[in-house]
C-alpha cells in the first residue's frame, strides 16, 4: 500500500492526482482563518488553472501590487545581494548594525507605488475554498491516526499497530519527518542535535491601519527588521519574526482593530541544509517537507501531473519491450550487463543517426536542417536509453529523485566556482 504523510495541501493535490495512495494524519483541520486566506495566494498560472478546472471552481483573476521598502527605497525587485541580506535578515542571522539597515520606515506614497511597484496575477478565491474541495474529493481514503515511528518497512502508530508500506510520500514539516523516522546512522537528528534551522512567524490581524498599509498589496518591510504586511483592502495581516517586531511595528503605525493572531512555528526555514530522503521509495512533497520556501502550489500541481506522465512513457515503453524482453525472468547480474552491453550498440547507432541530421561535417556544406527528424532521432535515442533504465529496474520515482539529487550536486558544484 501507498500513503501519504500530513493532511494539507501538498498531501490533498497529490492524493487528487494519486488515488492509488491514502492519507495518513493525526486530525483533519480544514483551514477558514484569515491568516491562511491572507497569507496564502493561488497565482494565476496554468497549473493552478488546471487544478481550479479539476475541482468544478471558477474565479477571476485580479493582480496584487508587491513593493519592497528597502530602508526607505521603495524598489519593485531586489538584487542578489540583497536577497542574499533579506533572505538573513528573515532568519534573524543578519547584525542589525550593517550600513545597509538604519531602521528607518518611510510610508509609500501612492506616486511613488505606480513608478517602483510590480505585480503578481493571482485568482480571487480563498485557498480555504480549495482546501475544502480538495478534501471533498479525497475524504474516503483518509486514515486518521498518530504516527509514532516510521521505518524502512512499515508505519507505527503504537505497540503491535503498524501497516507495511510500499512508497510513502511526506508533506510532513522535515524537522517532523525525521523525527519520527527510525533507522540509525541515517537519521539526521544526532545526539538531540538537529540539522534544520527554522523561526516562527508571529502574526496579526487588524481591521484598522492607515491607507498604505491597508490598501490591497503585498509589501516587504526591509529595514533593521523585517516585516511582510498582507491586505485585501478591508483587514491587513502583520508578520515578524518575533511578537515583539510586530507589536513594535504596530504600535509605530498606529494599526489597531485587533482581530487575531498566530504563531507558524516553522514559518521560517533556512533552505542551505541537505534534507533527501532516506530511500527510494520515500519521497518527500511541499515547501516544509522538502525545506524550500519556493515551493508554491503550481509546482506541487506541475510535479504531480509530470510524476503520471514520467510513469506512463515509463510503463508504455515497458510494455511494448515485452514482447522481446521477459523483464520478471530478469534476476541476474550477468543477463543485465549482457543486455546493457546489446542496447548501448542500438543507443550508439541512433546516436550516429542524430549526428547525420545535423551538419556535422564541416568540409560539407550546409543543408537544411529537418527538425522532424531530428526529434524523432532524439526519441528513438531516449527508448533505448529507457529499456536500460527498466533492464536495472530504475523505477520512475527513483529516476525523479536520482535526477534531483544530482541536480543539486551540479548546481552546489557551479555556485562553489567548480565550473568554469
Amino acid at each position: 500500500m501507498n500513503y501519504i504523510l500530513g493532511s494539507g495541501i501538498s498531501a490533498l493535490t497529490y492524493a487528487l492526482f494519486n488515488p492509488e495512495y491514502q492519507i495518513i494524519t493525526k486530525k483533519i483541520e480544514l483551514p477558514s482563518s484569515d491568516s491562511f486566506n491572507l497569507s496564502v495566494k493561488v497565482q494565476a498560472t496554468k497549473e493552478n488553472t488546471m487544478l481550479l478546472n479539476i475541482l468544478g471552481l471558477k474565479a477571476e483573476t485580479k493582480e496584487i501590487p508587491i513593493i519592497y521598502n528597502f530602508d526607505g527605497n521603495i524598489k519593485n525587485a531586489l538584487d542578489f545581494d540583497e536577497k542574499q541580506r533579506l533572505q538573513k535578515l528573515k532568519l534573524g542571522t543578519l547584525k542589525t548594525n550593517s550600513n545597509h539597515f538604519s531602521g528607518k520606515i518611510v510610508f509609500i506614497g501612492e506616486k511613488e507605488k505606480q513608478n517602483k511597484q510590480h505585480t503578481e496575477k493571482v485568482f480571487d478565491i480563498p485557498m480555504s475554498k480549495i482546501v475544502s474541495e480538495l478534501y471533498n474529493k479525497c475524504k474516503d481514503r483518509i486514515i486518521e491516526k498518530e504516527i509514532k515511528e516510521i521505518t524502512t518497512k512499515e508505519i507505527f502508530f503504537g505497540y503491535n499497530d503498524f501497516v507495511p508500506y510500499s512508497k510513502i510520500v511526506s508533506t510532513l514539516p522535515a524537522p517532523i519527518f525525521w523525527e519520527l523516522w527510525s533507522c540509525g546512522s541515517t537519521n539526521p537528528y544526532v545526539g538531540n542535535k538537529p540539522l534544520f534551522e527554522y523561526k516562527p512567524i508571529y502574526t496579526s490581524i487588524f481591521s484598522s491601519a492607515p491607507e498604505e498599509i491597508l490598501k490591497e498589496s503585498l509589501i516587504y518591510w526591509i529595514t533593521e527588521k523585517y516585516i511582510r504586511t498582507i491586505s485585501d483592502g478591508k483587514i491587513a495581516l502583520i508578520e515578524g519574526n518575533s511578537q515583539e517586531d510586530t507589536e513594535n511595528f504596530v504600535a509605530k503605525h498606529s494599526i489597531s482593530g485587533f482581530l487575531s493572531s498566530q504563531v507558524l512555528p516553522f514559518g521560517r526555514m533556512s533552505y542551505s541544509l541537505d534534507n533527501n530522503s532516506p530511500a527510494p521509495n520515500i519521497q518527500f512533497l511541499g515547501r516544509f517537507a522538502e525545506w524550500n520556501p519556493d515551493i508554491r502550489l503550481d509546482k506541487i500541481v506541475a510535479k504531480c501531473t509530470s510524476q503520471l506522465a514520467i510513469e506512463n512513457i515509463w510503463k508504455e515503453q515497458k510494455s511494448f519491450q515485452s514482447n522481446f524482453l521477459n523483464f520478471s525472468e530478469l534476476n541476474n547480474t550477468e543477463e543485465k550487463q549482457r543486455l546493457t552491453k546489446e542496447y548501448i550498440l542500438h543507443l550508439y547507432s541512433q546516436t550516429d543517426q542524430l549526428l547525420n541530421a545535423i551538419n556535422w561535417k564541416f568540409y560539407k556544406d550546409n543543408r537544411p536542417i529537418d527538425y522532424n527528424k531530428v526529434s524523432e532521432q532524439l526519441i528513438d535515442i531516449f527508448k533505448y536509453w529507457l529499456v536500460i533504465c527498466i533492464i536495472w529496474g530504475v523505477e520512475p520515482d527513483e529516476f525523479v529523485k536520482t535526477f534531483n539529487s544530482k541536480s543539486k550536486i551540479v548546481w552546489d558544484r557551479l555556485k562553489e566556482g567548480k565550473y568554469k
